[in-house]
């Protein structure tokens, strides 16, 4: 448990790392992405800096999608950041040349986290 408990702080660094690498101008959201935030009423700025000042990130997990379009499989990040006491952000990020792709950003409530922090203590 300690091991992993470690594991998941190196995959946090890991990704604070990565946020480090990259300018506002770099980080593109993907269409699906846009049209899901714009129902959900979430700013591409409002999350752009949660991804590049990721000081609130408390989880990561990995995440190896299979793009059957092109027979590929895709690294990809879930994020969670905390807002507030009340909420929380998940962001879905991968990283392309030169670019972190957001897939799909989520605001959920605390009943969420409580259930990020029973899986990380796994």
């Amino acid at each position: 448990m300690e091991k992993e408990i470690e594991d998941k702080k190196k995959i946090i660094n890991d990704i604070k790392e990565i946020s480090s690498k990259y300018k506002e101008n770099n980080i593109v959201f993907t269409e699906y992405c846009k049209r899901r935030m714009d129902k959900r009423e979430i700013k591409e700025d409002f999350v752009k800096g949660f991804l590049l000042k990721p000081d609130n990130l408390f989880y990561v997990g990995k995440q190896f999608i299979h793009l059957r379009k092109i027979n590929l499989e895709e690294l990809r990040y879930k994020l969670v950041f905390r807002i507030s006491n009340k909420y929380n952000l998940i962001v879905i990020i991968t990283e392309e040349e030169n670019i972190l792709k957001v897939i799909n950003v989520i605001k959920t409530s605390r009943k969420v986290k409580r259930e990020w922090e029973k899986e990380i203590l796994k």
